[in-house]
């Protein structure tokens, strides 16, 4: 499907576009239904949520996204079982993203889309850059959320985190992560297959600088204005 104008998908429904879509135009989702993509397509105007939901892949290992920005005004979901990054897209928009895919799902860009990031369905969300999240909440329900050895990364909203997801970092064999001490920053501890615990702090940094790997999760965490993952010995 060769596209070099505009193509605007309104409908009430889902519907499983299979077809390549190519050339220079836009794509649309308007409709108030789910739009799912799983082609690997190549047009490089912009993408447009207005309404309803994009989704990319129906659990399979195809589905791609054109290289392009995405203007995401309302719902913005990956599902794919496989490995995914999305390298070229900046997300901008009140949108929410959703990592809804059993893989792993890589955010490499700026994003500054406000309607919060959400990892359901077991998959991995991995962040290699500080505002890849974009400045809304981030919901870790089922799931693990993976970041670069030393990046920092802000969370712009609340962070909710269940019993079953997970954060991935690396914690130095003399690393320890402490409750802070600060009434207005003491908020939960979580516990590690390392030594130390860890802290959500008030503010929206996240220190990942450390040499081994670790797991930590929590098993409740409040939602705060604004929160951070920081390590302190």
């Amino acid at each position: 499907m060769n596209n070099n104008s505009v193509l605007v998908f309104d409908r009430s429904d889902s519907l499983i576009v299979s077809n390549i879509i190519s050339g220079g135009g836009s794509l649309t989702q308007a409709g108030t239904g789910t739009l799912i993509l799983v082609a690997s397509n190549i047009y490089t105007g912009k993408t447009i949520i207005s309404s309803g939901t994009l989704q990319i892949g129906n659990g399979g290992t195809s589905g791609m996204l054109g290289n392009t920005s995405i203007s995401n005004d309302s719902a913005l979901v990956f599902d794919r079982s496989d490995n995914l990054s999305v390298v070229s897209n900046s997300i901008s928009g009140v949108g929410s993203l959703t990592q809804a895919g059993t893989g792993t799902l890589t955010l490499s860009n700026v994003n500054t889309y406000s309607g919060g990031t959400w990892v359901s369905n077991g998959g991995t969300l991995a962040v290699r850059n500080s505002q890849a999240l974009g400045i809304g909440d981030l919901n870790l329900i089922d799931g693990t959320l993976k970041m670069s050895t030393g990046l920092v990364i802000n969370i712009g909203g609340n962070y909710l985190q269940a019993r079953t997801a997970a954060w991935r970092w690396r914690l130095a064999a003399r690393t320890c992560l402490a409750r802070s001490t600060s009434p207005e920053r003491q908020v939960s501890t979580a516990r590690c297959t390392s030594s130390g615990s860890a802290v959500i702090c008030r503010r929206t940094t996240i220190s990942s600088h450390f040499s081994s790997p670790a797991m930590a999760y929590q098993e409740h965490l409040p939602r705060l204005p604004t929160t951070s993952l920081t390590a302190r010995c």
